[in-house]
């Protein structure tokens, strides 16, 4: 069994590796819904942080 090509979604000559803001998808099985609580929590987080880096 050979494996699936899969098309690339980075952008040729990008370094990933500098800081900054990434859009990131995430997938689940048969489109199941549990990550229901995991998004309040993470915006919590990321606007505590927004608070407090401009302290």
């Amino acid at each position: 069994m050979g494996f699936k090509l899969q098309k690339q979604y980075r952008w040729p000559n990008h370094d990933y590796s500098d800081n900054g803001w990434y859009f990131v998808t995430i997938c689940t099985k048969s489109k199941e819904d549990n990550l229901g609580m995991l998004f309040p929590v993470l915006m919590i987080f990321l606007l505590n942080y927004l608070i407090l880096e401009k302290l």
